[in-house]
């Protein structure tokens, strides 16, 4: 389920319509519950991230594809890796910080 949430936002991100905005904040929640239930570690912070920055874009009416972009294929990164937390996923989730507090100015 965790995939199909995942993938579900890559398309997302290759279609780019204006209509999916709602559905990349759907998603991300799903994922949210899903990895709740599971020790996923940065999982959870990803898709917390990818979240936030949704609803925060979608609020101010600013939507950019690029943050979003950057937190889907974070979070692909960490589900390849097996959802463990180390210095490479500790590393992701400084990026998605960085572009999260990029997005709130």
């Amino acid at each position: 389920e965790i995939e199909a949430a995942v993938a579900g936002l890559e398309g997302l991100c290759a279609a780019r319509s204006e209509a999916s905005t709602a559905e990349v904040y759907r998603l991300a929640s799903r994922i949210l519950d899903l990895a709740g239930f599971f020790d996923t570690g940065p999982l959870f912070d990803a898709a917390y991230s990818l979240a936030d920055v949704a609803d925060r874009m979608a609020t101010a009416d600013a939507w950019d594809w690029p943050p979003v972009q950057v937190h889907v294929q974070a979070l692909r990164l960490i589900l390849k890796a097996g959802c463990e937390r180390n210095a490479a996923t500790d590393h992701l989730l400084a990026g998605l910080k960085a572009v999260a507090v990029k997005t709130r100015a």
